[in-house]
C-alpha cells in the first residue's frame, strides 16, 4: 500500500504544472498587501517625522498648533516598474516575470503620508505629502511571506489543488510504512 501510494505522489508532483511552484496572482496580492501593511507599521514614525520636517522647510516662518496625520498608504513599487517594462518593450524583448528580478527590486516598497499643520488663530492649515522608499529586510519579507502562505491556504485554491494532495499523499505513505512496521517488525 506505501509503494502504490508513494508512487501517486510522485505522479501528482510531475503533473503539478511548473508555474503553481511559484505564487499565483491571487497569492502575490496577498503577499504585497501584507508587505504594505508591515512597511506602514515599520516606517509611520519616520514617515511622520520627515513628513513634520517638510511641513516646516515648507512654511518656515509658520508655528503650527497641530501636525496631523491625514493618511498613510503604501505602493510596492516593483510592479509598477514591471508594468512599464511591459509597455516600453517590442516583440522580442523578455519582459522579467516578478520571481525573476532580484530580492531589492521586488521588495521596494515606496511609504507615503499625508500631513496637515494648523494654525490656532486663524485656523489656517498647511498641507505637505511625505515619501519614503524604503527596500523591505529579508526577516520581514520572509515574514509576509509565511503569512501570505498562511492566508492563501484559507481563501485561494492555490495551495488546496497543488499542494495540499502532495501532503495527504505524503501522510498517506508514512501511516502505511507506520502500520507495516508495525505489524511485521515488532
Amino acid at each position: 500500500m506505501a509503494i502504490v501510494n508513494l508512487y501517486l505522489v510522485f505522479r501528482f508532483y510531475q503533473r503539478i504544472p511548473s508555474n503553481t511552484r511559484r505564487f499565483d496572482e491571487r497569492m502575490d496580492k496577498i503577499y504585497d498587501e501584507a508587505l504594505g501593511r508591515v512597511a506602514l507599521i515599520l516606517y509611520r514614525l519616520e514617515l511622520t517625522r520627515e513628513g513634520r520636517r517638510l511641513l516646516s522647510e515648507t512654511y518656515p516662518d509658520v508655528k503650527f498648533e497641530k501636525i496631523e496625520t491625514q493618511s498613510l498608504e503604501y505602493t510596492i513599487s516593483c510592479h509598477d516598474k514591471l508594468a512599464e517594462a511591459e509597455t516600453h518593450s517590442g516583440p522580442e524583448d523578455h519582459i522579467p516575470r516578478i520571481y525573476e528580478v532580484d530580492r531589492k527590486y521586488r521588495t521596494s516598497v515606496i511609504v507615503t503620508g499625508f500631513f496637515v499643520g494648523h494654525r490656532q488663530p486663524n485656523l489656517d492649515i498647511c498641507i505637505r505629502y511625505a515619501n519614503l522608499k524604503k527596500t523591505m529586510p529579508a526577516i520581514i519579507t520572509w515574514g509576509c511571506k509565511a503569512f501570505a502562505m498562511v492566508r492563501g491556504m484559507c481563501v485561494t485554491p492555490w495551495f488546496t489543488d497543488n499542494w495540499l494532495p502532495l501532503a495527504l499523499g505524503a501522510a498517506a505513505v508514512g501511516v502505511a510504512v507506520h502500520r507495516w512496521l508495525a505489524i511485521n517488525v515488532v
